[in-house]
């Protein structure tokens, strides 16, 4: 996988949190961009992110989502991983109104290659 194709895998995943973090919690769109793993799980499980916002009558939208630069790349055959700065805006609506949070932050995304395309394995907030 090259530095381009892993920034491409993490794009993807960031238009596709609108649709999976909001109704109809697209879950078709999660298979077509998170392999099989710690995030995958999370999606997934009871009471896990999607199902949290689903019982509590939530959901997110992403008024700005972007990758400002990719900061590292760690190429692998098995696990490659990119970290990037990414700018965010989420709003979760509630029944009570909304909460806006914006933020830059940089990201550690792993991937996997999984039924023949690199996906999201996991990722997590690097510290500063």
């Amino acid at each position: 996988i090259t530095q381009s194709q892993a920034k491409g895998t993490v794009e993807k995943w960031l238009i596709a949190k609108s649709k999976i973090f909001a109704p109809p919690f697209d879950m078709s769109l999660a298979s077509d961009t998170v392999s099989r793993g710690p995030l995958w799980t999370d999606l997934t499980r009871p009471n896990g992110s999607i199902q949290w916002l689903k019982k509590y009558n939530r959901y997110y939208t992403y008024p700005t989502l972007k990758i400002n630069k990719v900061v590292n790349f760690y190429p692998s055959p098995t696990r490659p991983s990119i970290v990037v700065s990414i700018t965010e805006t989420s709003r979760l609506h509630t029944p009570n109104g909304n909460e806006t949070s914006n933020n830059t932050n940089l990201w550690t995304y792993t991937l996997k290659r999984e039924g023949g395309q690199w996906k999201i394995w996991d990722y997590k907030k690097k510290e500063a």
